[in-house]
């Protein structure tokens, strides 16, 4: 049994993530008339067509979300969709359209509609070079959505020649994109069982990407490699990056978190000086990384207390020593997302296989498929 992340991948070129729950429009969209547009200028079809997991910020229900886009430093030729009531993942499937000069951005705010003003749910610029090549079409990850939130906002932005930006993300902390050329302009290496960036050069392929792309599709020091060609194989992968020029790259975000814990630490650290962080392979036994559960294996460790990356391993590993003499540090670590939940696990297909409750049949020396075999237990 998979999730459905950490399966083998499938085609994400044009798939995005289904919303649960359909809201009702509170009103119908109207058809919004081509701008005029000034000579020179380029009529852009803009598309908002939901946001999901917004920030409630009613007291006695939730929040009334609406989508206002508008061309960055022009006071005219805003576009409005309709207001949902009571949602917190609205679709309004809004199309309009919008006169842009060469180099301008577009600006996308989410508000809640009250009575007397509209608080702010989140908004996101979407840089020029992001579509005015190519058009757009994706998740944006919305900025100051709320402490903890990860709103997004979909949206497509065409351009009169009909191209719109052919990779969407499948899931929120996942996406694919395509290149053409070499070197890639990264140093990865194996962490675990999948690749790790440890870090985005200046030149190369991939930070070429990273000029045209929009916030929430950039490829970061820290992120993974899931698959390359639609193979997740990893002597695979090294070899199509070896050989091929043109692939198509599938990532995975990782996420940082920032706590204090009582020292020492007691972690085995991987040994490598040209390292820009430092690497746990292990952990100890009864000391305060295994007793806290806020360290865990192939995480990296990317600060120390006031030594914050972008740095070296050599000078994180300075500041552990200096931190392990005292009662507690902050520490910050990188490690690979979550997989997301995609609702219910269809469990009509499992078999027991344990021979009583306390273990596993012996697996074959020499397994058929590369499977992995869950064993779950429900007790009343």
């Amino acid at each position: 049994m998979f999730c459905k992340c950490c399966a083998a991948p499938e085609d994400k070129s044009a798939h995005i993530e289904e919303v649960s729950s359909v809201p009702a429009v509170e009103a119908a969209q109207k058809p919004v008339e081509a701008p005029a547009v000034e000579p020179g200028n380029k009529a852009l079809k803009v598309k908002i067509a939901y946001a999901r997991g917004l920030r409630n910020a009613d007291w006695t229900s939730k929040s009334d979300p609406y989508c206002e886009c508008e061309v960055v430093g022009k006071g005219s030729g805003k576009l409005t969709t309709a207001m949902v009531s009571d949602s917190l993942d609205p679709v309004w499937d809004f199309e309009g359209a919008v006169d842009c000069a060469e180099g301008d951005s577009l600006s996308f705010k989410v508000l809640d509609k009250d009575m007397v003003s509209s608080d702010s749910l989140g908004s996101i610029t979407i840089p020029a070079a992001a579509f005015q090549e190519e058009g757009f079409d994706g998740e944006v990850l919305l900025e100051q959505g709320g402490s903890g939130l990860k709103p997004y906002l979909r949206v497509s932005i065409t351009g009169p020649d009909g191209k719109t930006y052919p990779q969407g993300m499948a899931k929120s902390d996942e996406f694919t994109f395509s290149i053409k050329s070499k070197p890639l302009g990264l140093r990865m290496e194996k962490n675990g069982t999948i690749i790790r960036i440890n870090q985005v050069l200046d030149t190369g392929a991939v930070p070429e990407y990273n000029k045209k792309a929009a916030p929430a599709y950039r490829v970061e020091s820290g992120d993974y490699v899931s698959a390359v060609n639609g193979s997740f194989d990893y002597a695979t992968i090294i070899k199509l990056v070896k050989e091929e020029s043109k692939l198509d790259i599938s990532v995975r975000k990782h996420v940082k978190e920032t706590f204090e814990i009582e020292t020492p630490l007691g972690v085995d650290l991987k040994d490598d000086k040209d390292a820009v962080d430092l690497y746990v392979k292990g952990i100890q036994t009864g000391k305060h990384a295994e007793s806290s559960g806020k360290i865990k294996v192939f995480d990296h460790i990317i600060g120390v207390d006031s030594v914050q990356g972008p740095t070296t391993a050599a000078r994180l590993s300075e500041e552990l020593e200096k931190a392990n003499r005292a009662p507690k540090t902050k520490l910050t670590i990188s490690r690979l997302a979550p997989c997301p939940s995609s609702g219910p696990v269809d469990v009509s297909s499992i078999t027991r296989m344990a021979k009583d409750d306390l273990g596993l049949l012996p697996q074959p020396e020499q397994p058929k498929a590369n499977t992995a075999v869950v064993q779950i237990y429900v007790r009343s």
